[in-house]
């Protein structure tokens, strides 16, 4: 791993050192007993299939030199290579949430290649695939896919690997779940470029090529929203279909659908993660009009303090009136940034607001001063401050820059 960095020689050396590290095996590897793979786990434990449960059963009787080996014993196995699989989606899904996130609070455009021959997600696990385009279109980060493969062919007769135990019938079998489970691994690749606006490059050798295409800035980019009627929340999978009226030889490329927010997830959490998501954001919201004023004094000859000073204008602030107050909670996040976008800092502050009527008109005119002290290194820096409140549910942020000399 290597952070974002603009020390080219770095990035090469860690680059030089990539090798590839598979997590788990796969149908057609020979390498288990029995060569189970994600997709046809799925297919025996979730789906039921009891085509697949009984390529599986001749595979294992053949490969343990056991004909009275039961279809249990092969479930336990099948269960395994779920979990593994599972393990390994959820693993790629969480490490382009982060990415993401990271790549939120850089400047500029955002573009991110994804090189990679795919990788598997049943329907169960979609919602981590479409978390992650929600963040990315959030956050403005475009998604290119580019298929590793390159040309690939249909796999199951490839000289190179052994194959499974069982004789023909079973190579037959296993060859048919082989070339399902490739063509359902460019699925993936295809909706993370197409629902965030980037291209997908596959069924192609020049793999040079094809990086170039994906790194190059789009000349044009739109983004198109609406808001879906009597959205019932209930997590479930909602397709979406848009075409052109008057098509003139274009294309559509767009997300294939959305998952409705669930009737029963955590009010904290989702307010606690929409206030992370912000924070490592650079968009400059005002639903909460605030002003941030920096100061600083060097305490040695590389050491400094800096405070950051938030002025917030709490006259659209939603108040819910209880034992003669008014109330709300209003949280403070100030965070520091180095230039290359890398997370420095942060604190957090939860001011809990129980006023009268006379304090909350005197406010009113004058605000709500937040202060937050960091110590330092000399150097440059990117402030980041978002605000949000409880009862009304809205956001303010804004980014400042600070030189300590």
């Amino acid at each position: 791993m290597l952070e974002f960095t603009n020390e080219k020689e770095r990035l090469q050396e860690t680059l030089a050192r990539l090798r590839p590290a598979p997590v788990t095996g796969g149908i057609g590897h020979g390498l288990d007993c029995p060569d189970i793979s994600y997709y046809m786990a799925d297919r025996i434990v979730n789906l039921n299939d009891p085509q697949a449960l009984q390529v599986a059963l001749i595979n294992y009787q053949a490969c343990s030199i056991n004909p009275y080996a039961t279809a249990n014993e092969v479930m336990g196995f099948a269960q395994r290579a779920l979990h593994e699989g599972e393990h390994q989606t959820l693993l790629a899904a969480s490490v382009l949430v982060q990415v993401v996130r990271r790549m939120a609070a850089m400047p500029g455009q955002r573009s991110l290649v994804l090189a990679s021959p795919g990788f598997l997600v049943p329907f169960a696990d979609q919602a981590q695939i479409t978390d992650v385009i929600n963040r990315a279109i959030r956050a403005n980060v475009i998604i290119s896919t580019l298929d590793l493969r390159g040309l690939w062919t249909l796999p199951g007769f490839d000289a190179s690997r052994p194959g499974p135990a069982g004789g023909v019938q079973v190579l037959t079998m296993v060859s048919q779940f082989m070339q399902q489970e490739a063509m359902a691994q460019e699925l993936v690749m295809e909706d993370l470029a197409h629902a965030t606006g980037g291209d997908w490059f596959h069924a192609n050798n020049d793999l040079g090529d094809g990086f170039r295409r994906l790194a190059a800035a789009p000349e044009f980019i739109y983004v198109l929203a609406f808001t879906p009627e009597n959205l019932k929340s209930d997590g479930k999978f909602h397709k979406l279909q848009i075409a052109l009226r008057e098509p003139k030889g274009l294309t559509v490329q767009a997300r294939k659908g959305y998952y409705a927010p669930r009737r029963d997830s955590d009010a904290v959490d989702l307010a606690n993660q929409d206030i992370e998501d912000a924070v490592f954001s650079r968009e400059v919201v005002k639903d909460i009009p605030l002003a941030v004023r920096t100061q600083f004094f060097r305490s040695g000859d590389v050491d400094a303090n800096l405070t950051v000073v938030t002025l917030l204008d709490i006259k659209s602030l939603h108040y819910r009136k209880a034992d003669g107050r008014n109330q709300d909670v209003v949280t403070v996040v100030s965070a520091l940034f180095d230039l290359n976008g890398n997370y420095v800092a942060g604190q957090q502050r939860t001011l809990t607001l129980r006023l009268k009527d006379e304090t909350l008109e005197k406010k009113l005119d004058s605000g709500i001063r937040v202060k937050s002290s960091f110590d330092v290194k000399t150097g440059s820096y990117v402030v980041r401050v978002v605000v949000r409140d409880s009862e009304g549910q809205m956001m303010a942020s804004d980014n400042t820059a600070v030189e300590i000399q």
